[in-house]
């Protein structure tokens, strides 16, 4: 009597063992389109004068945090945020950890 119980209880639980994990739905993370639009092209500098290095220098450093603050964005979207961002994020809301 005692090997049929197990044998009984062993097939149930094999049973529900055999059936599986019912599958989830992934949940759908929809950016900002200001975080999914692709980086602008870099300036040439006007010509070879001091004056012009220097302000071709001084846009690009202005594209380059533009394009920072949008892929820290997109990491604060996805749920990946990270410390190094907070410079580039100042301003837009508080990062949440």
């Amino acid at each position: 009597m005692r090997s049929l119980t197990l044998s009984i209880a062993a097939c149930c639980l094999l049973s529900a063992c055999a059936s599986g994990q019912q599958q989830t739905q992934a949940q759908s993370i929809k950016p900002q389109a200001a975080v999914t639009t692709p980086p602008q092209p870099l300036p040439p500098p006007r010509s070879g004068a001091m004056r012009d290095l220097e302000a071709n220098h001084r846009e690009v450093a202005r594209l380059y945090h533009l394009l920072a603050a949008r892929y820290c964005g997109l990491l604060r979207e996805l749920q990946l945020d990270d410390e190094q961002c907070a410079p580039f994020l100042a301003g837009t809301g508080p990062v949440e950890r």
